[in-house]
């Protein structure tokens, strides 16, 4: 870059550094000079991370002093795929390993697993959930998910009553199972079904409660939590299998109510 503001910059490329290299840290350069422009030809910081990234993972593409030029746009079109992962094959092979344990057709306890991942915020916790979440729902899973907010920490329980809310609405398309869940879940819940009706309203798609139907008589606060507990636990048990499990992703658990 020959010139930003009042200074002056070697031609990076006069040093015989690549061409893409140059490229990105000139556009830099030219945002330094351009407070409207943060990142210059880039959107977000992330932008910038995703290209160094390529250059990493591709140098003989993009590293060789030899190779062609190209300009930031072509640059980016090579990293289209946003469902790509760089680095994280460890913690994609547990993802994996917890997901082929519960669903081992030679597994002899029913135990339910839980995963906790950890991190600084940005870091690409979700991206790799939803990643390997993808692949579940391939394998026949049913994957879903709530997401914590400070702003919702009134409302108890909302990031899970709303997974469940999208599990019911995906068990009630569900045009081939349609039949056995409807008569599964009846089973279980029977008259109680009201205790969740409120706070999952897509239960009514699958579940047929009566407009007269009375709700449950009032109970202790302590009380209303553990027969909360019961049913939902009867919920999934009646629509929950190996071949047919329930992924629930929690996002932003540092947010969950109290």
């Amino acid at each position: 870059l020959e010139g930003v503001g009042t200074r002056t910059f070697v031609p990076l490329t006069e040093l015989g550094l690549p061409h893409a290299l140059c490229l990105l840290v000139s556009s830099l350069l030219e945002a330094n000079s351009n407070s409207s422009k943060a990142y210059g030809d880039y959107s977000t910081f992330k932008d910038v991370q995703d290209d160094l990234h390529l250059m990493a993972e591709n140098p003989e593409m993009y590293l060789d002093p030899t190779a062609g030029k190209m300009g930031i746009s072509e640059l980016q079109l090579f990293n289209i795929q946003q469902d790509v992962l760089c680095g994280r094959e460890e913690e994609i092979s547990k993802l994996r390993e917890v997901y082929n344990h519960v669903t081992s057709p030679s597994r002899i306890d029913c135990k339910n697993s839980m995963v906790l991942i950890s991190g600084y915020s940005g870091t690409g916790k979700s991206s790799l959930v939803q990643k390997v979440g993808r692949e579940y729902i391939e394998r026949g899973a049913r994957f879903v998910s709530g997401k914590f907010d400070v702003m919702q920490q009134i409302q108890p329980l909302s990031a899970i009553m709303s997974a469940l809310n999208d599990f019911c609405g995906l068990l009630a398309n569900d045009t081939i199972e349609i039949d056995h869940i409807q008569s599964a879940v009846a089973e279980a819940l029977g008259s109680e079904g009201t205790v969740l009706i409120d706070l999952i309203p897509n239960l009514h798609k699958i579940l047929s409660i009566r407009e007269n139907s009375q709700s449950s008589a009032e109970v202790s606060r302590q009380r209303a939590h553990h027969r909360l507990a019961f049913f939902v636990r009867m919920l999934l048990r009646s629509t929950c299998s190996r071949e047919k499990p329930m992924v629930l992703f929690l996002d932003d658990l540092q947010w969950a109510d109290s």
